[in-house]
């Protein structure tokens, strides 16, 4: 993977949290290949005030390496103003043979997940190195293939903000109906 992507950076730790700010994404908030940054803890402040290179660009993809180890999410638009925790590694795209969605889903897969716990450390906290993750060997399918993944990736997404909008309707329409409106 290493010859695809930009070097890889961690994020940065910080454990001031706020009631407002900037989201601070943890490794909870990377999950089932989706970024959360909704439900992220707030930090008091901005990408501005950190000393690192992690301001985040849609498409970049995140990758959680400590803890509980080796799940991506794509950065989708409107989530790039977030900061990402030391746990959180950064891969930049530079290859674009390799679309970021199609990078997501093979290192959320059984194949790149195997190659990625043959490369981690440790004994009760297990993590993987920058070094290690950039050696895991990404299968670079099809355009046409990708394009295809791509576009079911963001058919789920579709169906999945469809899935929390009827939700909450359903949520109202009890409210109302025990209100008696």
């Amino acid at each position: 993977m290493g010859e695809l992507i930009e070097p890889i950076r961690n994020g940065f730790d910080y454990r001031g949290f706020a009631d407002k700010g900037t989201p601070y994404i943890r490794v909870g908030n990377v999950r089932n290949g989706r970024l959360d940054t909704e439900g992220a803890l707030k930090v008091p402040i901005t990408i501005k005030d950190v000393d690192k290179d992690v301001v985040l660009q849609p498409g970049d993809v995140l990758f959680t390496r400590k803890g509980t180890f080796g799940n991506a999410a794509v950065v989708r638009k409107g989530q790039e103003h977030a900061i990402i925790s030391s746990e959180i590694m950064l891969l930049r795209l530079k290859d674009k043979r390799v679309e970021p969605d199609y990078l997501a889903l093979f290192l959320n897969s059984t194949a790149g997940y195997l190659q990625v716990e043959r490369r981690v450390h440790g004994v009760a906290f297990y993590s993987i190195s920058q070094t290690d993750l950039a050696s895991v060997i990404i299968p670079i399918a099809s355009v046409k293939t990708q394009k295809r993944l791509t576009e079911l990736v963001a058919s789920s997404i579709k169906a999945e903000q469809e899935a929390k909008r009827l939700l909450e309707e359903a949520k109202q329409r009890v409210e109302a109906m025990i209100l008696g409106e």
